[in-house]
């Protein structure tokens, strides 16, 4: 079922309109080029992109495709499933729990002044996420970033 609004008219409209046209093919590739959005507001929205709850599985699939993008796309290279690659939280999705300061240092002094700010906005962000085979994720847990970084390489 589609649903995007564009204007007044909905793509599932549109599906109806372009069967009576000349060429469904052409009418049919323009409705949805003129239904994406341009690149730099793709590049926008996507860096901005909370990927939470349901959707985070889209972000273990953006995240499959830059790997395999970064290693030339080897079919030796894929992403093994949920169960043994996790999407791991750089910045750790709780931050202010004295248990987490105390075992993993200070992610609040880490992030500066406006930590109570930025934390919400940046921890389920594409670029706070990375994948990660179960031991390391646990090697890294809520970490403080120099020791994830030591885990991650």
């Amino acid at each position: 079922r589609l649903v995007s609004r564009i204007g007044n008219l909905t793509l599932f409209a549109g599906e109806l309109n372009i069967a009576a046209s000349n060429n469904p093919f052409l009418a049919k590739k323009a409705a949805y080029r003129d239904a994406c959005p341009a690149d730099d507001k793709f590049r926008d929205d996507f860096a901005s992109t909370n990927f939470s709850g349901n959707i985070i599985d889209r972000a273990r699939y953006c995240l499959e495709q830059i790997e395999a993008r970064s290693h030339g796309d080897h079919a030796e290279l894929a992403v093994l499933g949920a169960e043994d690659v996790h999407v791991e939280h750089v910045i750790p999705q709780k931050i202010k729990t004295n248990r987490s300061k105390q075992e993993f240092g200070d992610w609040v002094a880490y992030l500066g002044v406006n930590a109570e700010v930025l934390h919400p906005r940046l921890v389920s962000r594409i670029g706070n996420l990375t994948l990660f085979a179960g031991e390391l994720n646990i090697a890294a847990s809520n970490n403080p970033f120099l020791a994830k970084k030591a885990a991650y390489r």
